[in-house]
C-alpha cells in the first residue's frame, strides 16, 4: 500500500511542478510589461513640456465705494449689479435705516457692506466683490462731516492694511486675509443737477481714490438732455483733476461706448419670463430694461469693473498705496541729520574714555599706592563722565527736537501750499464756468451800444 501511495504521489508531482513553472513564468513576463510601461510612462513625462503643477486656490478681493444723496437709487443699484454673480436672485443687500446710517458706517461699516463671491475653478481663483455702501452726505445738515467721514473711511482702509503688513507674520496679509484697502468710488450723480458741493466731494475723494462718475435715474431724463448731462458732469470733473480715465482697450471690450460718466437704470421688478433676474421699470408708455445697453450703462459698467478693468484697478491701489507709505516715512533731511548725531555721540563716549586712561596712565602712581586718592580719583572721574554724557544727550536731544520741528514746519508748509493751490484750482475752474466766451460777449457789448445809440423815436429792430 504504501507503495502504490508513493507512486501515486510522484505521478501528481509532475503536473503541479509544470504549473508552478507555468505561474513563475506569468509573472514574469507582467514584470516586464509593468518595467516596459514605467519606461514609457517616463520617457513621455521627461519631453512633456511644461510642468503640471498643482495649484492652489489663490483669493483677490476688489472693494468699491458707493457715494450719493438719499434716494438715489444706490441699494437698489447694488442689487442689480450683483445680479449675474449672487447664488440666489433674491440675495440681501445690507442696508440700515437712513436715521441709522451715519451711526453705523461710524462704528460697524461691515454692517453696511455686501459682498459676493465667484468662483473660477478652471484657474482655481476665487474673486471677492465687495460694495461699501456710504451715509447719503448733506441730510443732516453737516455737511462737512459727513464728507470728512467718508475721507476718513478710506485713510483708514490703507492703515488697516498697513499694519497688517507690518506684523511680524506679514505672510498672512497676503495668505489668508481680506484685503481691506478700497479700489474705486462710483460717485451717483441726480439728474437734471450738478451742485458745486457734489463737485468738490467728488475732487477731494479723488485724491485718494479713482472716482467713477454714474449719472442715476438715467430714465428720468430725455435723451438730449441725457446728452447735456454728461457732457456738464464729465467737464465739470475734467477741469477739477477728478476724472478717472479708463483705458480704451477696456472700453471697447466692455461695450462702453459713450465712455464716463454711465448712465444707469435700476428697477426692483423682476421679469420671469426673460431670465430668473431681470430688473425693469414700468411705466404707462412701456418699461426700461435695467441690464438692456440699449437703456442703460449698467452691464457694461460691471463688465468695465469686475473684468475689463480689473487690473488696472488693481494696479492703481498698489501705486496709491506705496504713495501713501512713502509720504509716513521720514523725510531724508531727517535720517541726514540724525545718522550724523548719533555717530558723533558714539565717538564722544570712546573719546572721553581714552581721554580718562591718559590721564591715569599720566598720573599712576599715586593712583596705585594711595587707596583713598584712588577713590577719589575714581569717584572725581566718574563725576566728570556723567556731566559730559549728560551734557552731550542733551544737545542730541535739543537736535532731534529741531529736527522734529523743522519736520513739522515743512509739512505744514506743504499741506497749506497743497490747500491753497486745491482752492485757487477751484476758484479757476468757477471762474471759468462763470466766463461768457470772447465772441458772445463782443456781440453783448455791441447790441449795448446799439442799443444806447439808437434814436428813441424809432423802434427797436427795424
Amino acid at each position: 500500500m504504501r507503495r502504490s501511495r508513493d507512486g501515486h504521489e510522484s505521478a501528481l508531482a509532475a503536473p503541479l511542478g509544470r504549473a508552478d513553472a507555468d505561474m513563475h513564468g506569468l509573472q514574469l513576463h507582467q514584470g516586464m510589461q509593468q518595467l516596459q510601461l514605467a519606461r514609457e510612462l517616463d520617457v513621455r513625462a521627461a519631453f512633456s513640456g511644461l510642468p503640471r503643477v498643482n495649484a492652489h486656490w489663490t483669493h483677490r478681493y476688489m472693494k468699491i465705494l458707493v457715494v450719493g444723496e438719499s434716494g438715489i437709487g444706490k441699494s437698489t443699484f447694488i442689487r442689480n449689479l450683483f445680479a449675474s454673480y449672487a447664488p440666489d436672485p433674491n440675495f440681501h443687500v445690507n442696508d440700515v435705516p437712513q436715521d441709522q446710517e451715519r451711526k453705523t458706517f461710524a462704528r460697524k461699516p461691515q454692517a453696511m457692506r455686501t459682498e459676493v463671491t465667484v468662483r473660477d475653478p478652471e484657474r482655481r481663483i476665487c474673486y471677492h466683490y465687495a460694495i461699501q455702501d456710504t451715509p447719503a452726505y448733506g441730510d443732516g445738515g453737516d455737511l462737512r462731516g459727513d464728507r470728512q467721514r467718508v475721507l476718513d473711511y478710506v485713510r483708514g482702509c490703507d492703515e488697516a492694511y498697513r499694519a497688517a503688513e507690518a506684523n511680524p507674520a506679514r505672510g498672512a496679509v497676503r495668505a489668508g486675509l481680506p484685503d481691506p484697502r478700497v479700489d474705486a468710488a462710483l460717485f451717483f450723480f441726480a439728474p437734471h443737477s450738478l451742485r458745486e458741493n457734489d463737485l468738490d466731494f467728488a475732487r477731494e475723494l479723488a485724491a485718494l481714490v479713482p472716482v467713477v462718475p454714474v449719472l442715476a435715474k438715467a430714465d428720468a431724463m430725455t435723451g438730449a438732455e441725457l446728452a447735456e448731462q454728461r457732457a456738464r458732469v464729465a467737464d465739470a470733473l475734467r477741469r477739477r483733476g477728478a476724472a478717472w480715465t479708463f483705458s480704451e482697450e477696456a472700453l471697447r471690450e466692455a461695450g462702453a461706448h459713450a465712455g464716463s460718466p454711465f448712465a444707469v437704470v435700476s428697477g426692483c421688478d423682476m421679469d420671469l419670463a426673460v431670465g430668473r433676474y431681470w430688473p425693469v421699470r414700468r411705466y404707462p408708455w412701456g418699461r426700461v430694461e435695467a441690464l438692456l445697453t440699449r437703456h442703460s450703462d449698467l452691464p457694461a459698467l460691471r463688465r468695465l469693473l469686475f473684468e475689463t478693468a480689473y487690473e488696472d484697478l488693481k494696479d492703481n491701489t498698489e501705486n496709491r498705496y506705496y504713495e501713501y507709505k512713502a509720504s509716513l516715512a521720514p523725510p531724508l533731511v531727517v535720517k541726514a541729520v540724525a545718522f550724523p548725531i548719533k555717530k558723533a555721540a558714539r565717538l564722544a563716549e570712546v573719546a572721553i574714555g581714552v581721554a580718562a586712561l591718559a590721564w591715569l596712565g599720566a598720573h599712576g602712581r599715586p593712583f596705585v599706592t594711595d587707596a583713598q586718592y584712588r577713590r577719589r580719583l575714581v569717584a572725581d572721574v566718574h563725576r566728570r563722565v556723567d556731566a559730559a554724557r549728560a551734557g552731550l544727550r542733551g544737545q542730541v536731544a535739543r537736535l532731534g527736537r529741531r529736527t522734529r520741528q523743522a519736520r513739522d514746519a515743512v509739512k505744514d508748509t506743504a499741506s497749506e501750499a497743497a490747500a491753497k493751490a486745491s482752492g485757487v484750482a477751484a476758484k479757476a475752474g468757477e471762474v471759468i464756468d462763470d466766463v461768457v466766451p470772447g465772441k458772445d460777449k463782443r456781440r453783448e457789448r455791441q447790441l449795448r451800444r446799439e442799443y444806447r445809440n439808437k434814436p428813441f423815436w424809432k423802434l427797436w429792430g427795424e
